[in-house]
């Protein structure tokens, strides 16, 4: 049983999203350097606000390759100059140098179970939870993934749900081992709402 069939045998309400918006699957965009920069500048941002900064973040590279080591070759004002904070601006230098000292720590991450792929990127200064999560989801690919403290998913499920914060733990154990499909299906909804 794929994970779409699943969640709809087991949630009425999901089961209505998936008809409303078709078979929404996973895609595993790859997990590097400038995909957790990515996550990193979207941090508390538009989704437009942060495209425009991360596309001037790329600009910045002048047609090198995005690497950690030409990252820290960009001198910080000018990174702070196309609109990221210091604190920003400081967390992806900090992984810049992580990278340069270990370059296969993001790669090796697909070896280990999540609990240890979390631990490992919450250990990066300005990666957090809600940061893990999204890059564990979206660039590692991982199934089962909750990001909580998500905004747009507390909306729908208090919306569709009727349920707070604190009384997510059943659901979330209904969808698992498909957490993350159940959450594209909310954020589809949040989206066209």
């Amino acid at each position: 049983m794929d994970e779409v069939t699943y969640l709809k045998s087991i949630d009425p309400i999901m089961s209505n999203l998936i008809d409303q918006f078709g078979h929404v699957t996973l895609a595993k965009k790859g997990g590097d350097f400038s995909s957790l920069v990515e996550i990193i500048v979207s941090q508390q941002l538009s989704t437009k606000a942060s495209k425009t900064i991360y596309n001037r973040w790329i600009e910045l590279f002048r047609s090198k390759e995005i690497t950690a080591m030409n990252a820290l070759a960009i001198p910080v004002m000018e990174v702070q100059s196309i609109g990221l904070s210091a604190a920003k601006t400081s967390y992806i230098a900090q992984l810049a140098e992580l990278l340069v000292n270990n370059p296969d720590f993001l790669t090796d991450l697909n070896n280990f179970d999540d609990m240890v792929i979390f631990k490992s990127l919450t250990n990066i200064k300005g990666v957090g939870p809600w940061t893990a999560y999204i890059f564990m989801m979206f660039n590692l690919g991982k199934e089962n993934i909750f990001p909580e403290g998500d905004v747009s998913l507390q909306k729908a499920i208090r919306e569709l749900y009727q349920l707070n914060p604190d009384e997510y733990g059943d659901l979330i154990k209904t969808w698992t081992p498909y957490c993350s499909t159940a959450c594209l299906y909310l954020w589809r909804w949040v989206d066209q709402c």
